[in-house]
């Protein structure tokens, strides 16, 4: 008798209750994804020449805010060029009278903070 006198679902009631779990499943199986390995992330980049004989550094942002770039400009030194937050960029370095061989690197940014290792140097020939 129990039984006979509960209310009964309306089928919109019953894709409400499906619809609120399903969205609970999205939910949780959102949270679930792994975040990069800052161990095993890096970016990779390449250097290509540019209008006006500069240099154009390739990048993809994948899921970070940005990369932190450092040029050596033939002198074995790393130095800090810039920040860019949109691929790709274009240093704006003019290339030196003579011929030289640059070398660019860059790591990820996640927020203002670096994320994981440098990416592979790569080397590109100027001439002014």
């Amino acid at each position: 008798a129990d039984a006979a006198a509960a209310p009964k679902k309306t089928i919109g009631q019953h894709i409400k209750t499906l619809l609120i779990a399903a969205s609970v499943v999205a939910i949780v199986i959102g949270a679930v994804q792994t975040a990069p390995d800052p161990a095993a992330t890096k970016p990779v980049i390449k250097a290509v020449p540019a209008a006006g004989g500069n240099v154009e550094v390739q990048w993809k942002k994948q899921s970070f805010t940005g990369v932190r770039i450092e040029v050596d400009r033939g002198n074995g030194q790393w130095v800090f060029l810039d920040f860019d937050t949109k691929p790709h960029y274009e240093d704006p370095t003019p290339p030196p009278a003579g011929a030289a061989v640059w070398r660019y690197r860059a790591i990820y940014l996640q927020g203002d903070q670096v994320f994981g290792q440098w990416s592979d140097p790569v080397t590109i020939a100027v001439r002014g």
